[in-house]
């Protein structure tokens, strides 16, 4: 190990910046860039993490004997950790990061036609034990899409397994971008709405339920109640399943179609038309965009889904 990187006691960390991390420096004899042995629980300062990450494979889980596998974990330091291969220019990802404490590392394949790089963003505090599979998912997921306006869906998947390793880079170039160290409780309960609206809600493909009464009274009071109880989180989980990016800021990009400024008001859930000063709910999205159903039959759907949420 470098001279750099050491091990503590956590209950001896000086104060912030400092991030905390598993490293190697042993890989596979077959695979140079795999590492399973070796992982070294320890701490660096935050401005010579870039150093870490060009000279050793490392991680945000603490392994049992240093020995990487998901069974052996014992907790995650205080780092979220993104792959971003070939769909994003990472100086446009930068910008999205502006006011986001944050560090961008290309990776050993990166090239000026090809970005391949990784996004790294401390958290103020440990994310420890507290943390199941899906949530780890869902907290990436989060990361990746309100924090640095990435689509998920594009982003290298396998980064998101609780005992991912990341491979130096020798040939790597660094960025670090200035701003505020993101807040790990309001991220995981964000992260925690996200996951609670989508276990719910589940349109793949969209299912129109319809009830026997469909009186004009009953139908209003279902769409005020929409209104109501409508969460931001439950509004994006609904129009990503339909196939619409949801950026950091509530922009709404629909693919391939020329449409309206919208974006997701990320206090009330409400979707804004800024052309015309119209707020739509989700109903009026699946029936103006997509026509999945009469009015009344997707106010029924999204009354009951909303209500088992």
């Amino acid at each position: 190990m470098s001279a750099n990187i050491k091990t503590y006691d956590l209950r001896h960390v000086p104060p912030p910046m400092m991030v905390y991390l598993s490293v190697s420096d042993t890989p596979l004899p077959n695979n140079p860039k795999a590492y399973t042995k070796g992982f070294e629980w320890t701490f660096c300062e935050w401005k010579e993490l870039y150093k870490v990450t060009k000279r050793f494979s490392y991680s945000n889980a603490h392994f049992k004997e240093g020995y990487r596998k998901i069974s052996n974990i014992i907790g995650f330091g205080n780092l979220l950790i993104l792959d971003v291969d070939n769909h994003y220019d990472a100086n446009e990802v930068a910008k999205e990061l502006t006011g986001v404490k944050s560090l961008i590392v290309t990776t050993q394949s990166h090239t000026s036609q090809h970005h391949k790089f990784r996004v790294i963003i401390p958290t103020d505090k440990l994310i420890g034990q507290r943390i199941d599979d899906d949530l780890h998912t869902e907290l990436l997921t989060v990361t990746a899409e309100m924090i640095c306006g990435l689509d998920a869906d594009k982003i290298d998947r396998a980064c998101f397994g609780k005992d991912r390793q990341y491979a130096p880079a020798a040939n790597q170039k660094h960025r670090y971008i200035k701003g505020e160290l993101v807040k790990l409780d309001a991220l995981l309960e964000a992260a925690q709405r996200s996951l609670k609206a989508k276990m719910a809600i589940k349109i793949e493909p969209m299912k129109i339920q319809t009830t026997s009464s469909k009186t004009q009274g009953q139908y209003q009071q279902k769409r005020q109640y929409i209104k109501e109880h409508l969460t931001p989180e439950f509004t994006i989980s609904i129009l990503r399943q339909k196939g619409l990016e949801v950026r950091r800021d509530g922009k709404v990009i629909i693919p391939g179609k020329k449409t309206k400024a919208i974006s997701v008001d990320l206090k009330t859930g409400l979707v804004r038309d800024f052309a015309n000063d119209v707020s739509y709910d989700p109903v009026s999205i699946l029936y103006d965009i997509y026509r999945d159903g009469t009015l009344p039959e997707i106010t029924d759907t999204i009354y009951e889904q909303l209500k088992g949420a």
